[in-house]
C-alpha cells in the first residue's frame, strides 16, 4: 500500500524528516505504535503536513483504530494529498465498518484516480450491481468485458443482471458465453435449463438439465 509514495518532506528538519521516513518503516514492518508516535507528533508541529495525517491513516489502520485511520484520511484529502493509497485505505475502512453508501463513493472516486486498475472498476460494479443499481452496473461490466472479452466471471455477471431483469435472451447469451469460456459448474447449467424452460424451448432446457446432472454427478 505505501510502496510508490513520496515523501514530502520540505520545511522539516533533518530529524523530523528522519522521524518521517522512519514511521513508514514502522508501519512496512508491522510496527504501527511507534509509527503512531512520531506521527502525532510531526502533526501537531507541521498541521499543514500532508505526509503526516497520510501515514497515520494507514498506522492507526493498522492498529484496528478504524475511526482514527479515517480521521486521518480525511485529512490527509483535505490537505491536498489525493493519492490511490489514501482512498483505497479510506475504501478498506468504509467496508470494514459496513458503510456501504461511503464505500460506493469511495470506490467511484478510485476509478478516477487511479483509471488503469479495472479492479477498482470491478469493485465499483458490483457494489452497484448490489445496491440495485442494474442498469449502471451492466454498463460498467459490459465496458470492462469488451476490453477483456476471454473472462468468464464478466460474462456470468452480465448474465445475472440481465436474468434480474428478466432479460431472458441476453442472459442466456452471456451464461453460454462464461460457460465456454470455463465458468462451468452445476449451479449454472441449472439457471440456464431454467432460463431455457421459460423461454418454452424444451430442447434447451433438456441439454442445460442433464448438464447439471452430470455435473452434479462428477466427484470434486
Amino acid at each position: 500500500m505505501l510502496s510508490g509514495a513520496t515523501l514530502h518532506a520540505a520545511d522539516l528538519s533533518a530529524k523530523e524528516a528522519r522521524d518521517l521516513q522512519a514511521a513508514q518503516q514502522f508501519i512496512q514492518t508491522g510496527e504501527p505504535a511507534r509509527a503512531i508516535e512520531l506521527l502525532e507528533t510531526l502533526r501537531q508541529d507541521h498541521p499543514d503536513l500532508a505526509e503526516a495525517p497520510r501515514l497515520l491513516a494507514h498506522a492507526w489502520f493498522a492498529a484496528g483504530e478504524l475511526d482514527k485511520a479515517r480521521q486521518a484520511a480525511t485529512e490527509a484529502l483535505s490537505l491536498g494529498r489525493w493519492s490511490s493509497d489514501v482512498v483505497a485505505r479510506l475504501a478498506q475502512i468504509d467496508r470494514d465498518r459496513d458503510d456501504r453508501l461511503a464505500l460506493l463513493n469511495t470506490v467511484r472516486l478510485l476509478t478516477v484516480l487511479d483509471a488503469d486498475e479495472s479492479q477498482w472498476r470491478l469493485l465499483y460494479a458490483d457494489l452497484l450491481a448490489s445496491s440495485n443499481a442494474l442498469d449502471e452496473a451492466s454498463a460498467v461490466y459490459q465496458m470492462l468485458s469488451d476490453r477483456q472479452p476471454a473472462r468468464a466471471d464478466l460474462h456470468l455477471r452480465l448474465g445475472n443482471i440481465a436474468l434480474q431483469q428478466n432479460r431472458l435472451t441476453d442472459a442466456a447469451t452471456s451464461m453460454e458465453t462464461a460457460w465456454r469460456l470455463g465458468a462451468r459448474n452445476a449451479d449454472l447449467a441449472t439457471t440456464l435449463a431454467g432460463i431455457w424452460r421459460q423461454r418454452d424451448d424444451n430442447r434447451q432446457a433438456l441439454a442445460w438439465t442433464e448438464r447439471a446432472v452430470l455435473m452434479q454427478s462428477q466427484p470434486p
